[in-house]
């Protein structure tokens, strides 16, 4: 192993990768793959795993630990021994080591070795196989030699081994092979086959194929052809060469060229750092006579040649083996890998170099410091304790050292600092000089220069002031001693006195039935005769007892749960009567016994206060709404719509009775009666589903009121207490409450005439000798029930539902009949129509035809005179469509005169004389219904 590479690993605290293990020697390796296994052990259980003395295998386990390799700490006394494995940070393994550690396989498998391995008939041959659970589960791995590898399976003893592995965990399995006497030599194929079917079916079985090669006891001559080299003069493992720091270690590497071809040669040394060795290659002759150094051997075929290799560890390295690889590399086959190591060893340098200093030497108070430092001049790693001690017989000082075990590499240098601290408490008055001994041991017996310091605090006296306040305390104590003598014999005699006197609390609440509990203390309670207490009231009144105590027979029976006499009467939480709530003041008044010397005492406490039951307070009170709107209909005699409804929350539900609620107008007077809601046992029923109670307040909402009429409300909520004086109920009002009702349109449902929707126009036809026409006029009215309904012109106010014989004017002409209604909130609604009076008929005298026979006489009218004929009475009154006397009817435009009306009657006259008998009346014909007027001929007030 190289020394060089285990001081590196040292120093940055890498630990042991898999590839220094393959490394490491036979027995080494062995040593770390049982602590790997095991995890932990202890050296008996190595010395039993190796079959020999734990002397021996102690002074392995040193050199693993010197390397880094291996971590040794104590537990229990004991020494315990593990594996610094080293994180993976690269890889110069084999190839298929690098491939049994490819990253994403649960599993990874070292075999060594894994190449061919040459035998001899009768030898043995270890197979050493490291298996790790890279995996995240514990599995069972079987390891064997395939069954088909004969007969290598049967050279082995125990060809087939299984693990069990946690995750994270590594181990080696050993398959040793018998190789028999009358084995025949050749090559012989194996197998190695690792398999986890249990747990990681999907990534096993691994196969590794090798071979054996057995080689006959007789070596037959073979021609090769790879150059071969070796070191002199020769070093092994177990006879290192011995080399002091900084001198230098010549070896001869002596080359053989046995190809048929011309090559050149070069020297490496891969452990070593450059400035550790140089390589010296014997000087050529480019050209005759001139003499060159050259970077190589040239040699010719089956030639020999010389390199010298120069091996010159530094004075600073470190003490210990090295086994660096000497590296030849040739031109003509780079490939090829000829290794050969070369062992020597740094002889060791055991120089530690102490000093012992004094910081603080010199002390009135608090420690001493001292320090010690510790430089390693030498090339091997050194571990110290450090102990102190004083020289008097009287351990009088506590040592404290920090840190009391120091481990130094080669030059390094560490500082350990003592603290001598004086653990006598009566400081000297004259100084005193404290020595001690500072001893250096080191753990691994070599030697040491100093091992010994010599070391003296000073402990400075008393200053002289100190003396002197201590012959003052001395004089004081006399005057003292003195002063207390004249005391004792001049005093007054003992009296009783009350000590303490006070309540325990200054403040009690009447909602926890809390009554004033009192304390005192009274000195020399032996010569008290009886003590009374009272309470007054703020104004002097007794408010509480009173209360007398009798001690002739020692302490009253009502006292004894709450007094204890132990040179003092003291009492606790004495319980009073007051419970009322107020403000209180207690007097205690203690009367000696008779005999006694002094007078009575009496003691006052400051005053002391029940509160009374917390008062229901209304803190909201409000309506839903500011305003209430509310609809009258025609069919429903009361306006239609929600009542007032309250919101309100009261504080200390708890206290309260009851709940009154009033309405007033905002002049005072009472628009909804008092209604009051009992709380004595709780939520009343008709509240129910509008209150509840929660963090001590009661919160009602939407609680319905009986004031729906329209008006003005304001309403005054009472909270009445479950305690207390009429006086302590608390009221709140709400703020102005409207109640208004929404206004019914007004509109006219009906309005006829003679049964028949007014006309815009109506024509009536007066006749000769009658009574004036009449019309008979109905209505109805819809709307406010203060509506106020008119017929205009006559008779005016009416009722909103009617009927009515209107009688016409006599006299031609037009009037405008309307039928107006109006509300207190609205416009007036009319509906108006013109009833336009026609004059009575005119009587025409109509001649007879000529030559008419039989031609009647026309009454009146002389004999061969013209005949008159009657003209034929108009319509009944009022009825639509009426002819005037002009011979203008309704349906017709204004001025149409009355000559075909005339024409028409003459006809009609004729035509009954001829048909019927002499004085009969013709049948009337309907006439026409007029026209609706065009819109230009509208009233203007017509609606």
């Amino acid at each position: 192993m190289n020394p060089e590479s285990q001081n590196r690993a040292q120093q940055r605290g890498r630990g042991l990768s898999m590839g220094e293990i393959l490394s490491l020697p036979a027995r080494q390796r062995q040593i770390v793959n049982f602590t790997i296994r095991q995890k932990e052990c202890r050296l008996a259980q190595i010395a039993e795993f190796l079959d020999e003395s734990p002397a021996e295998t102690e002074g392995e386990l040193q050199e693993l630990i010197r390397a880094g390799f291996v971590r040794e700490s104590r537990i229990g006394g004991e020494s315990v021994y593990t594996i610094e494995l080293a994180a993976k940070k690269g890889s110069h393994l084999p190839d298929t080591i690098q491939q049994a550690l490819t990253p994403g396989k649960p599993l990874a498998t070292i075999v060594n070795p894994s190449g061919e391995v040459l035998l001899t008939p009768g030898s043995q041959f270890e197979l050493y196989v490291t298996v790790s659970n890279k995996g995240n589960q514990s599995a069972l791995i079987d390891i064997f030699i395939e069954e088909t590898s004969e007969p290598v399976r049967q050279w082995c003893a125990t060809p087939f081994t299984r693990l069990a592995l946690g995750s994270g965990q590594s181990s080696e399995a050993i398959f040793k092979l018998d190789i028999p006497l009358d084995a025949v030599p050749g090559p012989y194929e194996y197998t190695l086959v690792v398999d986890a079917p249990q747990h990681y079916p999907e990534d096993t079985p691994i196969l590794h194929s090798a071979r054996v090669q057995v080689m006959p006891f007789v070596q037959e001559a073979r021609k090769v052809s790879d150059p071969t080299f070796s070191l002199s003069p020769p070093t092994r493992s177990l006879d290192p060469a011995v080399l002091e720091p900084g001198q230098p270690l010549e070896l001869h590497v002596l080359v053989h060229n046995r190809s048929d071809r011309v090559d050149r040669f070069r020297l490496d040394c891969p452990d070593l750092q450059r400035h550790w060795y140089s390589v010296i290659y014997p000087e050529g002759l480019a050209q005759p006579g001139i003499v060159t150094a050259t970077e190589g051997l040239e040699l010719n075929p089956g030639e020999k040649g010389e390199i010298v290799l120069l091996l010159q560890p530094p004075p600073d390295a470190w003490a210990g083996v090295y086994a660096p690889t000497v590296r030849l590399y040739s031109t003509n086959n780079p490939s090829l890998a000829l290794l050969e190591p070369a062992y020597f060893r740094v002889a060791e340098i055991y120089l530690l170099h102490a000093e012992f200093h004094t910081v603080v030497g010199k002390i009135a108070r608090g420690a001493g410091l001292f320090e010690l430092r510790l430089t390693n001049m030498g090339n091997s790693p050194r571990e110290v304790r450090v102990r102190a001690k004083g020289t008097d017989q009287e351990e009088i000082c506590k040592f404290t050292i920090a840190p009391r075990q120091v481990r130094l590499l080669p030059g390094e240098s560490r500082i350990v600092g003592l603290q001598v601290e004086p653990t006598d408490a009566r400081r000297p008055f004259s100084g005193k000089l404290i020595s001690f001994i500072l001893e250096l041991e080191d753990l691994d017996k070599f030697p040491l220069i100093t091992d010994r310091f010599q070391g003296a605090l000073m402990w400075e006296g008393r200053p002289w002031w100190q003396l002197l306040l201590l012959i003052l305390a001395i004089a004081s104590a006399i005057v003292g001693l003195a002063v207390l003598i004249w005391w004792l014999l001049t005093r007054p005699p003992v009296r009783p006195r009350i000590v303490r006197f006070a309540p325990e609390s200054t403040t009690y609440k009447q909602a926890n039935d809390d009554a004033i509990r009192l304390d005192w203390a009274i000195a020399h309670p032996e010569k008290i005769d009886s003590l009374t207490l009272i309470g007054l009231s703020e104004d002097g009144l007794v408010a509480s007892g009173p209360v007398l105590y009798e001690f002739e027979n020692g302490l009253p029976r009502s006292l004894q749960h709450f007094c204890k006499m132990n040179g003092q009467l003291v009492c606790e939480n004495v319980w009073t009567d007051a419970k009322k709530a107020g403000k209180y003041i207690f007097e205690l008044t203690l009367t000696p016994k008779e005999g006694e010397p002094g007078q009575g005492e009496t003691l006052k406490t400051k005053p002391i206060a029940i509160e009374p039951l917390p008062v229901p307070k209304i803190l909201e009170v409000a309506s839903t709404r500011p305003v209430y709107q509310r609809q009258t209909r025609p069919d429903a005699p009361e306006p239609q719509g929600e009542p007032i409804a309250l919101n309100w929350t009261i504080a200390h539900p708890e206290q309260l009775q009851a709940v009154a609620a009033i309405a007033r107008s905002p002049d005072g007077a009472v628009t909804s009666p008092l209604k009051r809601y009992d709380f004595s046992q709780g939520i009343p029923e008709p509240l129910r589903g509008f209150c509840e109670i929660a963090n001590e307040q009661l919160r009602c909402d939407n609680v319905p009121t009986d004031a729906g009429n329209p008006g003005d409300y304001i309403f005054e909520l009472t909270a009445i207490p479950k305690h207390g004086e009429p006086e302590t109920a608390t009221s709140a009002k709400t703020e102005q409450i409207q109640v208004q009702v929404d206004p019914i349109p007004t509109a006219i449902a009906q309005f006829t005439l003679n049964g028949k929707p007014v006309p815009p126009k109506y024509l009536a036809r007066l006749v000769n000798g009658d009574q004036p026409p009449v019309v008979l006029l109905s209505w109805k009215v819809t709307g406010d029930p203060d509506l106020q309904v008119q017929l205009l012109p006559s008779p005016g106010d009416v009722p909103p539902e009617g009927q009515l014989a209107y009688p016409l004017s006599p006299q031609p002409g037009s009037e405008v009949i309307t039928l107006q209604a109006s509300s207190p909130t609205g416009d007036p609604v009319t509906r108006s129509f013109v009833v336009e009076t026609l004059p009575p008929p005119e009587t025409v005298a109509v001649p007879p035809p000529p030559g008419a026979d039989g031609a009647a006489e026309a009454p009146g009218g002389a004999e061969g005179e013209p005949g008159t004929v009657a003209v034929p009475p108009p319509p009944e009154e009022g009825t639509p469509g009426a002819v005037a006397g002009d011979g203008t009817s309704d349906g017709g435009p204004p001025g149409t005169d009355g000559t075909a009306a005339g024409e028409a009657s003459g006809e009609q006259g004729a035509a009954g004389e001829d048909e019927g008998e002499a004085g009969s009346q013709p049948e009337e014909e309907p006439l026409p219904e007029p026209d609706p007027l065009e819109p230009q001929e509208l009233p203007p007030t017509f609606n």
